[in-house]
């Protein structure tokens, strides 16, 4: 019999149907009509029983494999799937010289918003920004994930730092006229960076928080970019409060 969780499922059932066909001329060999049956019925339920169990432990491995890579609340990337992600953009940046930006994007004053308003309408102010972002991006070049908390970041594929600049400001203004609240409209933060030579994903990353403490120091619900002249920060000086 095929092996299902080698095979795929529908090779291992037409390769396990073909066995069966191949036993058919042995029926003349056996002692009975009954026994031939029994074989035959016995190699169709087991080859039914294996399948339904490979595609459920497939079914449950699919299913735990988005457990571990997406946000459980809003859906989208975790931070887990940040490097691999990143990773291959720094690749394809190294070797083909394909330009890449970064959007690091902090709710304003969501502690606020949890204070007053209670964690459920929190929550859900994070899963309409996750939904946003999702909206403002390409699904075939920009990743969107939740770095943890209220902070958000967007990996805006084969862009330069203008563009991701431009995406920013979009969603920058879409934010308040989508999403508000008793006391009036969510706002956020963005700080963008493009990925430079010689660069990894530390310093890459680095430089988009350097850019999101100057939008935050700078009286927040603004977009800036760090630009190339500018040195990133070995630490996050971050010390404002969100």
């Amino acid at each position: 019999m095929a092996n299902y969780f080698v095979l795929s499922i529908r090779l291992a059932v037409t390769l396990n149907g073909l066995v069966l066909l191949a036993v058919i001329p042995l029926y003349p060999y056996f002692d009975s009509h009954f026994e031939f049956l029994g074989l035959v019925v016995t190699q169709l339920l087991v080859n039914a029983m294996a399948s339904i169990f490979s595609w459920k432990t497939r079914s449950q491995n699919e299913e735990l494999q988005i457990l571990a890579t997406r946000d459980p609340l809003t859906g989208i990337l975790n931070r887990r799937s940040l490097d691999d992600i990143v990773s291959n953009a720094i690749a394809r940046f190294q070797r083909y010289g394909e330009p890449a930006s970064l959007i690091l994007i902090d709710i304003d004053h969501f502690k606020f918003v949890n204070d007053t308003f209670g964690h459920e309408k929190g929550d859900q102010v994070l899963c309409d920004v996750a939904a946003l972002l999702t909206d403002y991006t390409r699904s075939a070049s920009d990743s969107v994930f939740r770095m943890g908390g209220e902070e958000f970041l967007v990996l805006v594929g084969r862009s330069e730092l203008s563009e991701a600049v431009q995406v920013a400001e979009k969603i920058r203004q879409e934010i308040p006229r989508r999403l508000t609240t008793a006391d009036g409209p969510i706002q956020a933060s963005f700080g963008c960076a493009q990925l430079r030579s010689g660069e990894n994903q530390d310093d890459w990353i680095g430089r988009a928080d350097q850019a999101l403490y100057l939008a935050k120091s700078e009286g927040r619900n603004c977009v800036r970019p760090l630009l190339p002249e500018n040195t990133p920060a070995k630490e996050s000086p971050r010390v404002l409060q969100s």
